[in-house]
């Protein structure tokens, strides 16, 4: 569990050899289960990064002064202490990050204000580090990041490496060095007793520097020079601690320091064809906050603060519990027309009479949770007479009761708004997840198919001590609404059985070295997995043959497995894939793969194999199930996929085995296809800007990438999120216009389909983008099917991005920049035969084209992704 501790003035050091830091101001702790961090408001550095294994304080020091401590910026060549020593204001990002802020009033950046988030990953020994700087004076200034690891000397330091686009790099110990590079990736220290090593993001350094005297090293490096007044800046980069074999950090070092030089990053402002900007702010809020012997709630269910309820369908309303220890229990008062109806999960629901707030009687309602220790999120589903149409815009209230105290009534803004009413794909699927238990409270599942969905994926809770108790019971209710509102039910298998395998001894994998490690050996089928199974032939003998998987199981892959049982496999699958290369152990040649690049790239095959295979002989148990069963309906599965948050997904390798996702979670889809049906990449492109800015094209690239591996053998169809906000892991939200242009996005680039996120606040504005999709192209469900995304499309507008999806029966153009300037684009699309050019959103012709005069234009004003439909003129 992470920690965020406020530690005012108290000199604190976990593991701290010798003096603390002099001039010491406020700090703040992070704290997870492999690192305690110490961020002190002297220039808003780390003063302590301690690595709880050994005890190793990576920034501690017996010596006062600015110059100590991690993640420091200066000016390089003058005015340093400017920086260095300035005073930053720190607060509180949720709980697992530090914001420091600064105006310097002083020195060569006099005027400029400095933001630094520091992000202390969940589990892993890893720091992130965003700088935002805003230009006051100083334009042409080059700004340094100084690191500061007492305790190494030149003795101690074994050596400093480096990757940039000239290779990996290393330098032998010498006093002062620095080092012009080309794009570096990463720069660490190694020694004995500890290191560091620093992997930069979004923005690369044009140099990096050491220093080594009788008590200090330094890692260093400057990014190029900033721009001018007003102008921002933002620099990325992780740190994370290396020690000799205590820390799984020095693994990394070493991978690092023996593979090939990894691809650019395809996220490093890049741009595609002619150079389209499709990078937006992030729309970021903070966590909730009261004092610690206060409670309430706070309304979450997005940034823009507005309750969306409609009269066409139920509505979910989202509130968290701020200080939920003191179990507090919701309030809420709302406007006639407006009721809730269920509440999720576990809640009970009590009306009680009518209040008055501001002159106005409104309806009051309580929502008690099972669990009188604490209080959880709240879900209420609330539904929406016609009445409330002639008052579209009204305030309701909302407030927390507990145990000798009630929170200052809040205002809930309620917008009432229409989602239309659509007639669905009849092939392209458009899902929801959706706990089993929620769908048995919803009211009326028939609004969810009116407004675009064909089917929901049903979270079911069949592991041994739920389905007895409540899982049985609420999947037959769930896939009973499911069926009378005409949705096809999917079966979420929850197959988090590799949870338990991995602490038994089989299920455990095996390290290099041979220690057991808290990771699933692939290879293991014991009874954790045929308990699995049992769940799904459950699953088939209640008529649910489409099932779905989650599994998210490897994160670290590229160091597993070990054991007898993968090596014994391995080298059967060296004999018969590889014939021609040397027969050697993997025990031998991953300890040295640079050396052995065609065996290293064998084993990381054979280690996705295997993981394909888990999946494989999942689809074979069902399909044998139903055949002895006589059942002829056939067996469908899918997979959520492709989870690349902060890494790189697949898009932009030309060879997709160097991507992050193929080696450390052992995903490749070119073997995946083969077992599933459809592969469901998760492009939650809300959360992916806790690592950068939105990137637009996010669901694009995803679906783009995984159709050129998955070569036809299955439908690919992502998962999309329509908003994250209510959980502390995600400060982030997906307006639902952001919705609407990921769904067009996913489609023109040749998805078969999209899914959203069950978890996610899906409110009535989100509905209403699903169903003004669904209604624009159902007519058009063909060209969707038949397509093959194409490049005869092209625009001269540099920051615009145009896409076209051609079929026999017609064409799909869409043009999208995501802005938010009025832009007139001339897109340019060649026919063969004289066509007309319609926006299906109004139906109308916008323009007719022929050979030879193939422009037509299109405005970009609110809406930053428009569609268009290509068809042969009738009778040309």
């Amino acid at each position: 569990m992470r920690r965020l501790i406020l530690l005012a003035g108290l000199g604190f050091g976990l593991g701290t050899a010798g003096a603390p830091f002099g001039a010491r101001g406020a700090e703040l702790l992070l704290e997870n289960e492999r690192l305690a961090v110490t961020l002190d408001s002297k220039g808003g550095r780390i003063a302590s990064l301690v690595v709880k294994s050994d005890g190793v304080d990576l920034a501690a020091s017996a010596s006062p002064g600015p110059w100590q401590g991690l993640a420091k910026e200066r000016i390089a060549a003058s005015g340093q202490n400017a920086l260095l020593a300035a005073e930053f204001a720190l607060a509180r990002v949720g709980d697992r990050a530090v914001l420091a802020t600064a105006t310097l009033a002083e020195g060569p950046l006099k005027g400029s204000r400095i933001e630094k988030t520091f992000t202390l990953d969940d589990r892993e020994a890893v720091v992130h580090v965003r700088v935002t700087i805003v230009v006051g004076q100083g334009s042409g200034a080059t700004v340094s990041i100084h690191n500061f690891l007492p305790g190494l000397s030149v003795t101690d330091v074994r050596e400093y490496a480096f990757a940039d686009a000239a290779g990996v790099r290393r330098q032998r110990p010498v006093g002062d060095a620095g080092f012009d590079v080309k794009e570096a990736r990463w720069f660490a220290v190694d020694s004995p007793r500890m290191g560091l090593l620093a992997a930069f993001e979004t923005s690369l350094p044009i140099r990096i520097s050491s220093y080594l005297d009788a008590s200090c090293a330094t890692l260093e490096w400057s990014y190029p020079p900033l721009a001018g007044q007003g102008k921002s800046v933002r620099y990325d980069y992780t740190l994370r601690p290396v020690g000799v074999d205590r820390s799984e950090a020095f693994g990394e070092w070493k991978r690092l320091m023996a593979a090939p030089l990894p691809a650019a990053p395809a996220t490093n402002a890049r741009t595609e064809g002619a150079g389209p900007q499709t990078r937006v702010k992030p729309l970021t809020t903070s966590l909730p906050k009261l004092p610690p012997k206060k409670s309430g709630y706070a309304f979450v269910g997005n940034l823009a603060q507005i309750a969306y309820v409609s009269p066409d369908t139920p509505a979910m309303l989202h509130f968290r519990a701020i200080n939920p220890k003191h179990a507090p229990e919701l309030v809420l008062a709302l406007p006639p027309g407006l009721k809730p109806v269920a509440g999720f999960r576990n809640l009970t629901l009590r009306s009680e009479g009518l209040t008055q707030m501001e002159g106005t009687a409104l309806e009051t309602f309580r929502v008690t949770g099972a669990d009188k220790g604490s209080a959880p999120p709240a879900t209420i589903l609330v539904t929406t007479d016609m009445t409330a149409m002639a008052h579209p815009h009204s305030t309701g209230w909302f407030w927390g009761e507990w145990n000798g105290g009630k929170q200052t009534p809040q205002k809930l803004v309620l917008e009432v708004i229409r989602v239309p009413r659509v007639v669905p794909f009849k092939k392209i699927l458009v899902w929801l997840c959706l706990p089993s238990d929620l769908a048995a409270a919803w009211p009326d599942l028939a609004p969810l198919r009116e407004s675009g969905l064909n089917a929901l994926d049903l979270w079911t809770y069949l592991r041994r001590g739920e389905r007895e108790t409540w899982g049985e019971r609420a999947l037959d209710a769930g896939v009973e609404r499911t069926r009378a509102a005409g949705l096809q039910p999917i079966a979420w298998i929850r197959e988090w059985w590799w949870e338990a395998a991995k602490k038994t001894e089989e299920g455990k994998a095996t390290l290099l070295n041979g220690s057991k490690t808290d990771m699933l050996c692939p290879s293991y089928r014991g009874p954790c997995f045929e308990e699995l199974l049992e769940q799904g032939r459950y699953l088939l003998d209640r008529g649910l043959n489409f099932h779905s998987t989650d599994p998210e199981i490897y994160q670290a892959g590229e160091k597993i497995c070990f054991c007898s049982r993968c090596t014994d496999a391995f080298a059967k699958f060296l004999a018969a894939k590889h014939p021609t290369l040397p027969a050697e152990k993997p025990e031998v040649f991953e300890k040295e793969p640079a050396r052995f690049p065609q065996l290293h790239a064998a084993w990381n095959e054979f280690k996705c194999g295997l993981y394909a295979q888990i999946f494989a002989d999942y689809r074979k148990a069902m399909e044998e199930h139903l055949s002895r069963r006589g059942v002829k309906t056939p067996f469908r599965f899918m997979v959520y996929s492709t989870y690349h948050r902060a890494w790189d997904s697949f898009d932009g390798y030309a060879d997709h085995t160097r991507s992050p996702v193929y080696t450390r979670t052992l995903e490749d889809p070119a073997q995946l296809a083969g077992i599933f049906d459809v592969l469901s990449p998760m492009s939650y492109m809300d959360i992916y800007a806790n690592y950068g800015p939105y990137d637009m094209l996010v669901p694009r690239k995803d679906v783009s990438s995984l159709l050129r591996l998955v070569g036809g053998k299955c439908a690919v169809a992502p998962l999309l999120s329509p908003g994250y906000p209510y959980l502390d892991a995600y400060d982030a939200d997906t307006s639902p216009e952001m919705l609407k242009a990921n769904i067009l996005e996913s489609l023109v680039a040749g998805a078969k389909g999209f899914g959203l996120w069950g978890a996610c606040p899906i409110d009535a504005a989100d509905l209403r983008a699903i169903a003004e999709v669904v209604g624009m192209l159902a007519p058009h469900e063909t060209i969707l099917l038949e397509g093959k995304p194409t490049d005869r499309v092209s625009v001269p507008a540099e920051n615009v991005c145009v896409r076209r999806l051609e079929s026999s029966s017609g064409s799909l153009v869409l043009v999208s920049e995501y802005s938010d300037r009025p832009i007139t684009a001339e897109i340019r699309c060649p026919v063969e035969r004289p066509s007309v050019v319609t926006d299906p959103a109004t139906g109308q012709a916008v323009a007719t084209i022929r050979p030879g005069s193939t422009s037509f234009s299109v405005s970009l004003r609110g809406e930053r992704a428009r569609l268009f439909v290509v068809k042969e003129t009738p009778g040309k």
